[in-house]
């Protein structure tokens, strides 16, 4: 609550009757989350194949530790890139048995891929918000501003093999992202996330669900938790820089 002492008007986040101090009934309510996880992509431009070329090496790697449903089951290793005109993944997972007896694409052993472009957080897609999902076979489907024109995928089985530069798995996505609303330098911010869908006993029903950032499983059509992703040149995140002068 905010009062002006000129006129002695009185402004609240949420209570109109403004009697916080007798009166708790019209609080508003404040939530605990876990914190947003930041990770950096560097600059580059790696052939989308499938194939680890040597630019991924110095790409910082993140994981998919946080369950949205079951407690166990495939997960990946994640790497980033970006250039003038796209982001780049490479992503090698870790998956017992590959499945897509599922007619639902959510439900086949696949990665999905949540970009926030403008980085609003919004609880509902914008229209830079785009859901992009790839299977172990190749197979792409699409939610929100997502769509055949703007993702390049491509997508290897290793089952058994180790991963270039990476772990052991089961597959490899490789994929490039066209961003479309905004413009990629060092220090920008969008919102981003990625997670792995299992269909563990290949029964044609998604088992578990592990993600990067968000836990709520609402990343298809709610970006304000997923995580966030800075666009650097050499693995540095860049800072924002606050200047303030002084009167003498």
């Amino acid at each position: 609550r905010v009062t002006d002492g000129s006129d002695g008007s009185v402004l609240s986040w949420n209570d109109p009757t403004h009697s916080q101090l007798t009166n708790p009934s019209q609080f508003g309510t404040l939530v605990l989350i876990d914190e947003v996880k930041l990770t950096t992509a560097i600059k580059g431009t790696p052939v989308i194949d499938g194939v680890a070329d040597a630019l991924w090496a110095d790409a910082t790697e993140i994981e998919t530790d946080v369950w949205v449903e079951g407690t166990g089951g495939a997960t990946a290793k994640v790497r980033t890139m970006w250039d003038a005109n796209h982001l780049y993944v490479y992503a090698v997972v870790s998956d017992t048995l590959l499945s897509k007896a599922s007619a639902n694409p959510w439900e086949e052993d696949s990665i999905e891929v949540f970009v926030d472009q403008n980085n609003a957080k919004t609880t509902s897609y914008e229209a830079d918000d785009g859901q992009y999902r790839v299977n172990f076979d190749n197979e792409q489907s699409f939610g929100g501003a997502a769509s055949a024109d703007t993702l390049t995928s491509a997508t290897r089985v290793i089952a058994g093999t180790p991963a270039t530069l990476l772990i052991d798995g089961a597959y490899i996505v490789e994929a490039a992202i066209t961003l479309t609303e905004v413009m990629p330098q060092p220090g920008v911010f969008i919102g981003f996330d990625f997670q792995v869908n299992d269909d563990e006993n290949g029964d044609g029903t998604r088992d578990s669900v592990a993600i990067w950032n968000d836990p709520t499983g609402q990343s298809w059509q709610n970006t304000s938790r997923i995580g966030v992703l800075q666009f650097v040149e050499f693995g540095r995140v860049y800072l924002p820089l606050v200047m303030r002068a002084y009167a003498p």
